[in-house]
């Protein structure tokens, strides 16, 4: 009779296929097996992409995966009525402000579907919730508190899509033959493996190309050092950002006493975030407001050394 074997005996490759498409499996422990069989065949792509799974993302929202940007319901809080939809008149500026990059690990995204709520509170930065008070303001005489909201089925898709990721890589390894008997794969494994560019990561998922805003894409090698002005002020001259504007910014950071918590800057410093996401929302500087807002919000924490 044919000895069936326990899941610890079956090669490497089967056991992701077992544990991908359980929905119940532990999504970490798929990650991490999935991160060894990449690292024995030196697959460094998708080795990387299981690392930023598990450890989270720390890159610009260019660069994310699509399937970690989403879009989130934006509302205003009224005392009597509570949470009324909000709706800018520019199109754009409403879909830059309501787009959320997912960027955190997916340890984190799975203690935060155990919690009962069908809903997740959005923190906005500073400089785009002064921009939505404006907006009111201008629009109805009046302001109320913005909110915006992402839907946990929304964090749902994000551990649904790794999964699938997993499952169809490992589907294809071990139609090429590659399977990984005993924890180890054989030299021909290796190379097939090499060869084939099906286990790039970067073909099976895409990026997020329709976020991605053509003026900032030069910023992902741009390096702010922590309290270096120059760096700082190159980096936002690059992306378009004004002679006047850097001036201004410069004399805010002299002005205002260092913060000590991220995302928390000075009266002026933030004055000036304020200012210039309402150019990105109005055009007259060429880029988007959720980028604009990714882009300072990062920059500036780089240059206060509070990442």
């Amino acid at each position: 009779m044919r000895k069936i074997k326990t899941f610890d005996e079956l090669p490497l490759v089967l056991q992701l296929q077992h544990l991908a498409q359980k929905q119940d499996s532990n999504i970490e422990e798929l990650l991490r097996r999935a991160k060894l069989v990449a690292i024995k065949l030196k697959l460094t792509d998708f080795e990387n992409w299981c690392e930023q799974e598990l450890m989270g993302y720390k890159c610009d929202i260019n660069e994310l995966p699509n399937y970690r940007v989403t879009c989130g319901r934006l509302f205003v809080f009224n005392p009597y009525q509570g949470l009324v939809p909000f709706f800018l008149q520019d199109d754009e500026a409403f879909r830059m402000v309501t787009t959320i990059p997912l960027k955190e690990p997916v340890g984190e995204y799975i203690n935060l579907l155990k919690k009962e709520s069908d809903n997740l509170m959005i923190q906005m930065p500073k400089g785009v919730l002064d921009f939505l008070y404006r907006a009111q303001k201008n629009s109805y005489g009046y302001t109320l508190e913005p909110r915006l909201t992402l839907e946990t089925t929304q964090i749902e898709s994000v551990l649904t899509y790794v999964r699938n990721i997993i499952f169809n890589w490992s589907v294809d390894l071990e139609k090429s033959g590659i399977l990984g008997e005993g924890m180890q794969f054989t030299k021909e494994e290796k190379e097939k493996a090499m060869s084939n560019t099906t286990y790039n990561i970067a073909n099976m998922q895409g990026v997020a190309g329709h976020v991605q805003d053509s003026s900032v894409t030069q910023t992902n090698q741009m390096i702010v050092n922590q309290m270096d002005i120059s760096t700082l002020l190159n980096t936002f001259k690059n992306v378009g950002v004004g002679e006047s504007d850097l001036n201004e910014l410069q004399q805010a950071i002299n002005e205002d006493e260092k913060p000590i918590a991220k995302n928390s800057f000075g009266e002026k410093v933030s004055k000036w975030y304020g200012k210039m996401i309402t150019k990105a929302a109005d055009g007259s500087w060429e880029i988007g407001v959720a980028v604009a807002a990714n882009l300072l919000t990062e920059s500036l924490n780089s240059f206060y050394g509070l990442n």
